[in-house]
């Protein structure tokens, strides 16, 4: 197999295939699950194809599974909306693959990749993993038809991409306690001013 310079610098976001050996993907914050005591700890072997994906594993998942482990133990409100929250991720995943069914034409072309171990400590982390996965195999088919294809530009592909994207990050937003604005309202109606 052949591939041409122009695809190696297409975009420094876009890893270009190489037919090497898949390469070992460091993850942060496995610590952070060490300490944590769940009734079910379930380890998964993920292969991650999209730069994007990889880094939401490598950069946020322990993270976000530690939080919404340790204060959805506590708080039921946090857990439903944790839960509401990888729910309207999954439908993101869900209407990116319909808006970009047309371009899976390239789906026997390689990308590298990346072997994971992600680590399961509830039903939220579970359900989180299911939808990144879902978001990388999507996200795969726009690498395709960019690299392969040359039907998608960089800006096409983060266009895509961008409803999917802001859904994670208002599950991080959420996760990192950020104001919302009816904790806003609620907390001011709360004060009492004086005179």
């Amino acid at each position: 197999m052949v591939f041409s310079s122009q695809h190696s610098c297409m975009d420094t976001n876009t890893q270009t295939p190489h037919p090497t050996a898949p390469a070992s993907l460091v993850i942060r914050d496995t610590d952070a699950l060490d300490g944590i005591e769940a009734r079910l700890v379930a380890q998964v072997n993920c292969r991650i194809l999209t730069p994007y994906v990889g880094r939401l594993f490598r950069r946020e998942f322990n993270w976000l599974s530690r939080k919404m482990f340790l204060r959805g133990r506590s708080d039921d409100k946090f857990r439903k909306t944790s839960i509401r929250m990888i729910d309207e991720i999954a439908a993101e995943v869900t209407m990116l693959e319909a808006d970009i069914t047309h371009l899976d034409r390239w789906q026997d072309r390689p990308l590298s990749g990346h072997d994971i171990v992600v680590r399961i400590v509830d039903v939220a982390a579970s359900r989180l993993m299911v939808q990144f996965r879902r978001l990388d195999a999507t996200a795969a088919i726009l690498y395709r038809a960019q690299i392969y294809g040359m039907v998608v530009s960089t800006p096409e592909r983060w266009e895509y991409m961008k409803p999917a994207m802001q859904s994670v990050s208002r599950l991080t937003n959420h996760c990192l306690g950020a104001i919302d604005a009816d904790r806003v309202a609620t907390s001011a109606a709360a004060l009492q001013f004086g005179d």
